[in-house]
């Protein structure tokens, strides 16, 4: 498996649609990365896909292309039945009518302290209108991202019970949250992204700016109903 792969098949971004009629949707905008595995299952966090959507809107992945290699049109897979983790994480998992074939491998191992990582996701979205029309359009990119752990803990984290996670010197920039964790190695997937974490210098006025991801055992153990209760690791 390599990048090309992950950006064809497997990672995704979460675009918020208003609904217009039976197949046509507008873009409203980007609102994070997911992960496509197994059969029609897409994993990402749940602050990305938990806010109250209005009446006529929904969340999806686009997967036509317009104008250009980054724009994202209105033709797209919508996403449903969306579920948080049952342990309380900032985890989500939704169904899709799409399917990852073959399914990403996942480690059976987990990172340690000094291990290089990658995670590869959608930042930075730009919501705009196309260049011959009024039409909205969501911009977006692919980028890869590669950095070290710089320490492994439990974080009592805002949008989540308190879990293990990887502390990473690599930027996770607006739009990077649900992006898969990856080892540099055997490109496996090893952790889901969360976000970045601002800690303030003592004595300056600095502030040192760290990736959160979480970690691999975390992941494994997620619960879902429709999983009938049972861990996400058995599902890799």
């Amino acid at each position: 498996m390599d990048v090309s792969d992950l950006s064809s098949i497997y990672v995704k971004p979460i675009v918020r649609f208003q609904q217009l009629g039976e197949r046509a949707f507008k873009p409203i905008e980007a609102v994070g990365t997911g992960l496509l595995f197994g059969d029609h299952k897409f994993l990402t966090c749940w602050h990305c896909v938990s806010a109250k959507l209005a009446a006529d809107e929904v969340y999806g992945i686009p997967y036509k292309q317009v104008e250009s290699v980054d724009a994202v049109h209105s033709e797209m897979a919508t996403i449903v039945d969306i579920e948080r983790d049952l342990n309380g994480t900032d985890l989500a998992l939704a169904s899709i009518p799409l399917r990852a074939d073959p399914p990403i491998p996942l480690s059976r191992v987990a990172l340690d302290w000094g291990d290089w990582a990658m995670s590869c996701g959608y930042p930075l979205p730009v919501s705009t209108k196309q260049e011959h029309s009024d039409d909205s359009l969501v911009m977006t990119h692919l980028r890869v991202f590669r950095g070290y752990v710089t320490s492994i803990y439990v974080d009592d984290l805002i949008l989540g019970t308190p879990s293990m996670v990887y502390e990473l010197d690599m930027p996770s920039p607006g739009g990077v949250s649900g992006s898969p964790l990856l080892s540099s190695d055997a490109m496996e997937l090893v952790g889901i992204v969360i976000g970045e974490r601002a800690r303030s210098i003592p004595g300056t006025d600095e502030f040192l700016v760290l990736s959160l991801a979480y970690h691999l055992e975390v992941l494994k153990a997620a619960r879902f109903p429709s999983l009938a209760g049972r861990e996400l690791g058995e599902f890799f």
